[in-house]
């Protein structure tokens, strides 16, 4: 054979190889680590240390193939071409699938999903959610909300929107005449128009959250009369609410005639500025209220209902008895109100009580505390319970208040925040452990009430998530969290705790799935997002 015909033979060959092997991409071409990947929780060293106990169940085909479809979305849109390949698939797509394809691509490109393929494709179906890691959504997208099929959506959730204007919003409603949930949460141009549309469109809602919006008194108040079914009323900071506003509540009426406050069971009222609220009123005109939200609010004092001892045969007053959720965080009402108005709702569940008081004088002392403890252990339903940023507790050095506390009320909690009580010590924490004698208290004058089950006292608490971020904890708190078996969730960020310390507590919680250990100098810095890691490795495990 010539040189020629084996270099010629050589080359066909070579060719016959490379056909076979995977091309190269050009040089600058997309490949597969430039396709956006998946969002990851944050990995610096004061990031929370997580491990997973139970398996996670295998996807589905279908959630693979949406996975795969996010994934590679920026390529498949990268031409026009793939645009209009992609196009009869997408429109073909179930409503039921097209939604949870949208959720999917939300969670992992958000950012890369523009106008036209949300207008076009996923503003169908029941239920719209739309929120502010939409980058590229803007006025006209709203403004397709509800033309194909507005009388089929229930649920409409718009979040974090505060470029779309006012009319943008205001000009969606009138094809919504079914909506039933609607949240408009910190979309800070909506305003009068939008709450008039509403108003006008929209009589069956039952759920309104107008969290931080800018909807005057007047337009909600409209609102409120023309909605008559509503049961869930959200208006944290909303500006220039008034008393005649607070004071209309009492008498507004639904178009059935039917009284107004009497349908409403969830309110949340947190950082509305109107000097000293008249809540005994308003809680008066609510008698079915099951949570309340206040906090951050100018209430000077909490309500005695007097009214209704004056007039206990009135068939008309009547106080929210059947309350289950209450927020007080940072009120300036004074602590010792705190004890007689809680006394009212035996049916509460969830409690938070956050920087009571907004002076010296008026802040949760020990004694209060002590108190407060009277009333909580006499409330059989409270699962969740949260006092941070009390600083006067423990004030002088004496733990007898806060272990008491913890021992009766607190470990009786499923949820139990102590965060920011700088003087808390580990010894207060002793409350935790099991008790053999459930008759003793921990003040030698006073006892549990009869009806108190003492097993309840005698078996591991019933924690899943605690709360001891800055505070005194330090390492000779490890017995009394290692006896918690039913922890889920444990922060002791900014607290003495070691690493070692926290190791022996990982050993007597096998539930324990997450710790915050940001600014916990006792541990290593690169310890302390990998700490079940490190586990793992002293364990043998």
């Amino acid at each position: 054979m010539s040189k020629r015909n084996h270099a010629r033979a050589s080359s066909s060959s070579n060719s016959s190889r490379n056909n076979k092997r995977p091309r190269v991409g050009e040089i600058g071409a997309p490949n597969e680590d430039d396709l956006p990947k998946p969002p990851r929780e944050n990995v610096t060293s004061t990031s929370t240390s997580t491990r997973r106990l139970k398996a996670s169940p295998i996807p589905s085909l279908s959630t693979l193939a949406c996975r795969s479809f996010a994934t590679r979305f920026p390529t498949l849109y990268g031409t026009e071409e793939n645009v209009e390949r992609q196009r009869p698939y997408l429109q073909a797509l179930p409503d039921s699938v097209a939604n949870r394809l949208f959720d999917v691509m939300k969670e992992i490109c958000p950012g890369y999903i523009p106008h036209s393929v949300i207008a076009s494709y996923f503003l169908r179906g029941p239920t719209i959610t739309i929120d502010k890691e939409l980058t590229q959504v803007n006025k006209l997208t709203i403004q397709s909300i509800g033309r194909r099929e507005g009388e089929g959506i229930r649920k409409l959730v718009l979040d974090g929107l505060s470029s779309i204007p006012d009319a943008a919003f205001a000009s969606i409603f009138p094809r919504l005449p079914n909506l039933v949930h609607l949240s408009l949460k910190r979309c800070s141009l909506a305003a009068e128009r939008t709450a008039t549309a509403i108003a006008d469109s929209c009589p069956r809602l039952v759920y309104v959250n107008l969290n931080y919006t800018a909807v005057p008194p007047a337009a909600l108040a409209k609102l409120l009369s023309s909605c008559g079914d509503i049961e869930t009323l959200k208006i944290a900071a909303l500006p220039k609410m008034t008393h005649a506003f607070f004071a209309s509540l009492a008498t507004l009426t639904a178009p059935n005639g039917s009284h107004l406050g009497h349908k409403i069971q969830n309110l949340k009222l947190r950082q509305i500025t109107t000097p000293n609220m008249p809540l005994e009123a308003l809680m008066l005109s609510l008698p079915n209220l099951r949570t309340l939200d206040v906090s951050w609010t100018d209430i000077t004092r909490l309500p005695a209902f007097s009214a209704i001892e004056d007039d206990a045969e009135s068939s008309e007053l009547a106080y929210p008895q059947q309350l289950t959720k209450l927020s007080l965080i940072a009120i300036p009402s004074p602590h010792t109100d705190l004890i007689p108005f809680l006394a009212r709702f035996p049916k509460l569940q969830v409690l938070h009580l956050g920087a009571v008081g907004g002076s010296d004088f008026s802040t949760l002392t020990d004694s209060g505390l002590d108190q407060l403890t009277n009333v909580l252990v006499t409330l059989k339903e409270l699962h969740t319970l949260s006092i941070p940023r009390n600083r006067k507790l423990g004030g002088l050095g004496a733990q007898r208040e806060l272990a008491r506390f913890i021992k009766l009320v607190g470990r009786r909690c499923q949820v139990l925040s102590l965060a920011s009580i700088p003087n808390l010590k580990s010894s207060a924490l002793a409350g935790l452990l099991p008790d053999l004698d459930p008759d003793n208290d921990g003040d030698g004058d006073q006892h549990l009430p009869e009806e108190d089950e003492d097993e309840s006292l005698r078996a591991p608490s019933l924690l899943a998530f605690l709360d001891l971020s800055n505070t005194g904890v330090d390492d000779t708190a490890v017995p009394y969290l290692a006896s918690c078996k039913n922890l889920v969730r444990l922060k002791l960020e900014a607290t003495k705790v070691s690493g070692e310390a926290v190791l022996e507590i990982i050993d007597g919680c096998p539930l324990l799935e997450e710790i915050a250990l940001e600014k916990c100098r006792g541990v290593d810095r690169e310890d302390r997002r990998r700490i079940f890691e490190v586990w793992e490795e002293s364990r043998g495990v």
